[in-house]
């Protein structure tokens, strides 16, 4: 379902903590609900600039809220804060680099350091907002897949839509009308998005806790994994030679 910010009904969206398994501690608890967000820009002609003109966050396949102006994300944002009472909403976004950049301009929100977490300049793997309500992270980083090749590989009801239809050349405002094609394009990459990580998780027997941040965190896990009975002779003899030595 397609629905624009202006209105939507906040009192109707309801969060469900995700419990920790057993032994698990931490510091916080997720929301057992999965968010992705993402945003379209025009390019200014003659200038190496771009603004956005549509955004669109999904929760789940429950829902796919879309705005034209920051004032009307910062809306939403601070209304699903108040909605989540204390858990924390995993948002994912494929090149959160890009978005990144974007939703840390002064004029929208002012990220601490302590807030942003990257490999490089380049690379922005986690980014919490609102004392840690929000929590984003790059799902391009965790599955090194083009969001057209993640959706076909979970064989996604929202696989992203055609590209060349959607017509990327076209200059767009914030008061240009979308047509419905533009409109389900805008709403497939984010539903698709929160579908596909549902799929990884399933596949990989993750948790929103348990999920590593980038794909090689898979492949460090399944090594550790593989490595844990030769891990486990060594501290034996280790012991051993250490009683024999008194």
């Amino acid at each position: 379902m397609v629905i624009w910010e202006k209105y939507v009904d906040y009192s109707k969206i309801d969060f469900h903590p995700l419990h920790r398994k057993q032994g698990e501690k931490g510091k916080f608890s997720y929301a057992r609900e999965i968010a992705a967000f993402d945003i379209e820009t025009s390019r200014v002609p003659d200038l190496e600039q771009s603004f956005m003109y549509v955004w669109q966050f999904a929760i789940d396949q429950r829902c796919c809220i879309m705005g034209r102006t920051w004032e009307e994300w910062l809306h939403m944002m601070q209304q699903l804060r108040g909605r989540l009472k204390g858990l924390r909403l995993l948002v994912f976004v494929h090149n959160l680099n890009y978005e990144g950049t974007f939703i840390s301009s002064p004029q929208i929100y002012q990220f601490a350091n302590k807030e942003v977490f990257s490999v490089d300049a380049h690379k922005i793997l986690r980014m919490t907002m609102y004392k840690g309500a929000f929590e984003f992270r790059c799902s391009y980083l965790l599955t090194n897949l083009s969001l057209d090749s993640l959706t076909r590989r979970f064989k996604c009801t929202y696989r992203k839509r055609s590209g060349e239809a959607f017509d990327y050349s076209k200059l767009r405002l914030p008061s240009t009308p979308l047509s419905r094609r533009e409109i389900l394009y805008c709403a497939y990459d984010v539903l698709g998005l929160t579908e596909a990580i549902r799929g990884l998780l399933d596949l990989n027997q993750d948790d929103l806790y348990t999920l590593p941040y980038t794909q090689t965190g898979f492949v460090r896990r399944e090594a550790k994994r593989m490595m844990r009975p030769f891990i486990s002779k060594l501290e034996t003899v280790f012991r051993m030679r250490c009683f024999f030595k008194r």
